[in-house]
């Protein structure tokens, strides 16, 4: 949630001041996202935090994925239960998420492309790549369900190979075989290009694996409760009306907020996109002999050039540090590498944040699990009270959590977020298509000054004494 969050700052920055130029500073919309953007302004100093920060949660969140699913799938394989009791349920469970989510990717973008017309943003050269994908995870899974039936037969034991055999020929049979086509053969049919190119092919093909993965989760569950050791205990399962109600309930609360969001809130990364456009109109160019710092201009005279080509603004930072001007700043509705190259912005302190709260959580996470087991005395599978292996998930988790919470708040305290109140210097179009480039100089040198800005052709220069 916090990734997900903090990637749409400069999206709703730009909402925030369209809607005040639209509707006005006391409009509720704007309002919402004034809160919701944080005080962003898009500042070379806020991008320089923050792509630090955006970073470190892309790599605290890629092994959360594997971790999540992994101890999901141990809360299963630990047992005794026949068709749970199994080591392939880590992967396993992985590759189902990745193939439930890519999915679950086409289902919602492909009709989303075609509503809000984003033609020329999702291509059909993305939805082949993740069709591609689905065949590989397609693959594991399969390989998954052979491995299954492999390891009861080849294993000798009774009560595996039986409840295998009642799952593929018993009351049951027909969810078993219905899933193996539904997640395995009808996805390989992306390995045909016409099909994999086909926006009713994939719908199709989303659709239905959606399906078998959700009958996968219920024969899950329900087969290994209903067929364990003692025949006594083997049953059927007959879902009630609260159940069903439940699950409409399930699907209703999650079309909710994703129409909800689809309506309100940015569906494609516009900062990104413009990003590329950005990185088109700048070229490489040599950095500053000395290191520019950030400037508010508020206790000397300051000019603010607003310009609307990136490389011309990448001219003019250049231009004036070469010439003595040492204390500028950005602002820019996109992340600009170059300009920071340039001006030799320091190193983001967040990674120390990032740092120290990761040795926290993992720390923190061995301190739980072994006070614990010695106030509980708690003694599983014949363990050692403290057992330094299994305990490593719980720091891990730990770590990645606390790490996540120190990288947040340093992006808080460095980028300068939470203030509500925008510099007098800022203007709303920095957000959206303009550069601003604010230069602070004393009095004496401020014609120098304007002639330099001038000679990179800004749109529009203002003086602040």
């Amino acid at each position: 949630l916090i990734f997900w969050s903090v990637g749409m700052i400069p999206d709703l920055a730009a909402a925030r001041d369209r809607y005040e130029e639209l509707l006005g500073p006391d409009h509720i919309r704007t309002k919402i996202f004034k809160v919701l953007s944080l005080g962003w302004t898009g500042s070379g100093s806020q991008w320089l935090h923050y792509n630090r920060a955006y970073l470190y949660f892309a790599a605290l969140a890629t092994p959360l994925v594997i971790s999540v699913h992994s101890v999901v799938s141990w809360d299963f394989a630990v047992s005794l239960l026949p068709g749970w009791h199994s080591t392939i349920f880590p992967p396993y469970f992985v590759a189902g998420a990745i193939h439930s989510g890519l999915a679950m990717v086409l289902t919602l973008l492909i009709p989303m492309r075609k509503l809000l017309h984003l033609e020329r943003i999702i291509t059909l050269h993305h939805f082949e790549m993740i069709a591609k994908t689905i065949v590989l995870t397609a693959s594991i899974i399969g390989y998954a369900y052979a491995a299954e039936g492999f390891i009861a037969w080849y294993s000798g034991d009774i009560f595996e190979w039986q409840f295998f055999y009642w799952r593929s020929t018993g009351s049951s049979a027909w969810m078993y075989w219905l899933i193996i086509l539904l997640n395995v053969f009808i996805p390989w049919m992306f390995v045909f290009k016409k099909i994999r190119t086909s926006y009713v092919w994939l719908l199709c093909i989303a659709v239905l694996v959606n399906v078998g993965m959700w009958f996968e989760r219920i024969f899950l569950i329900y087969t290994s409760l209903a067929h364990d050791f003692l025949p006594h205990n083997w049953g059927s399962y007959n879902p009630t009306w609260v159940e069903y109600s439940i699950t409409l309930g399930s699907f209703a609360f999650f079309f909710l907020w994703f129409f909800g969001f689809s309506k309100f809130l940015p569906t494609v990364p516009i900062s990104e996109l413009k990003t590329r456009i950005a990185g088109m109109q700048s070229r490489p160019t040599e950095e500053c002999a000395v290191c520019v710092s950030a400037g508010s201009g508020a206790e000397h005279t300051s000019v603010l050039a607003v310009f609307s080509h990136a490389g011309r603004l990448l001219e003019a930072v250049k231009s004036l540090c070469s010439s003595g001007f040492t204390k500028m700043e950005v602002f820019s509705p996109v992340k600009l590498d170059e300009v920071e190259k340039v001006m030799r912005s320091p190193k983001s302190p967040v990674r120390f944040w990032t740092l120290a709260g990761a040795v926290a959580g993992m720390i923190g996470g061995f301190w739980l699990a072994i006070g614990t087991g010695l106030v509980n005395s708690i003694v599983v599978g014949g363990k050692p009270t403290v057992s330094l292996i299994p305990f490593c998930i719980i720091a891990f988790e730990g770590t990645i959590l606390v790490g996540s919470l120190a990288n947040l708040t340093g992006l808080l305290l460095h980028a300068r977020l939470l203030r509500y109140k925008a510099p007098a210097h800022y203007d709303r179009r920095f957000s959206r298509d303009k550069f601003g480039l604010l230069v602070t100089c004393d009095s004496g040198e401020l014609e120098r000054l304007q002639t330099l800005l001038s000679a990179a052709v800004p749109e529009e220069m203002h003086v602040r004494q």
